[in-house]
């Protein structure tokens, strides 16, 4: 049946070696778990649970996974274990869920006409000419709209915190990388990407594998579930952009 399949590929050997060594500093060995099929993800998430860094530890695990992409040839869909998977509910807002509407439609009305002409109409070559082209532009699409949510959940962030300028927060670091924490302020349940230069008590290096950061002078380590206070600076709505000075330590 000429359609698009919503294809979700396994993770790549490189993002799974990765994945392995971070998640035995969390006292998760390789020896115990699957990752290779989803059920062996969904283990893991499970001994990982009573961990204070269980959230940013779901991130790492997300991160490392292959994105959905919309092609004409099914190749299963991993993160849900299916063999077969696509986008159907949404005909009226998602492209790809109304050509599956009309390629069914199409195959539903041959099946009840046994007897029709074998001439097949403008719509049905068009349903079987559904290519790679249009599967990729989907996929593009989908992107796009993604970039354009996030931009417009940050814009609100930020029109929301003009009126708090100024304002000291406690946060929870949720994840870290090499440039950056992404923090939650808890008194408003909201998270921002701070960058790590703003953290002026010390220089601190990024441990890809351990997750954490280590301070280069007083060898402070930084890991995700570390609480700091922040005092917000300034608010610039039109470029979607927080600056926060680093006040103190927590915990």
């Amino acid at each position: 049946l000429p359609s698009l399949y919503r294809v979700h590929q396994p993770p790549s050997d490189l993002k799974l070696m990765q994945l392995k060594k971070t998640l035995t500093h969390y006292g998760v060995s390789s020896n115990t778990v699957n990752l290779s099929d989803s059920f062996g993800f969904s283990k893991v998430l499970n001994q990982l649970r009573e961990l204070p860094q269980f959230e940013a530890l779901q991130v790492v695990l997300l991160r490392s996974m292959a994105l959905a992409v919309y092609q004409t040839r099914n190749q299963g869909h991993f993160g849900l274990a299916a063999e077969f998977y696509t986008h159907f509910t949404s005909p009226i807002r998602r492209y790809p869920d109304l050509l599956v509407h009309r390629a069914l439609k199409s195959e539903f009305s041959k099946s009840q006409n046994k007897n029709a002409s074998k001439k097949r109409s403008s719509k049905q070559k068009m349903l079987e000419e559904v290519d790679r082209e249009i599967a990729l532009k989907c996929s593009q699409q989908e992107r796009k709209a993604e970039k354009a949510e996030l931009q417009s959940v940050d814009l609100m962030k930020c029109v929301f915190l003009e009126q708090h300028t100024g304002t000291e927060y406690q946060t929870v670091i949720r994840s870290l990388d090499s440039r950056s924490m992404r923090v939650e302020l808890e008194a408003h349940a909201l998270e921002w990407n701070i960058p790590i230069e703003i953290l002026d008590d010390d220089r601190y290096f990024f441990d890809p594998e351990r997750l954490f950061l280590s301070g280069k002078r007083q060898g402070r380590l930084i890991r995700m579930g570390q609480r700091l206070k922040l005092k917000l600076l300034r608010v610039d709505v039109i470029q979607r952009k927080l600056d926060f000075g680093f006040e103190d330590w927590l915990n």
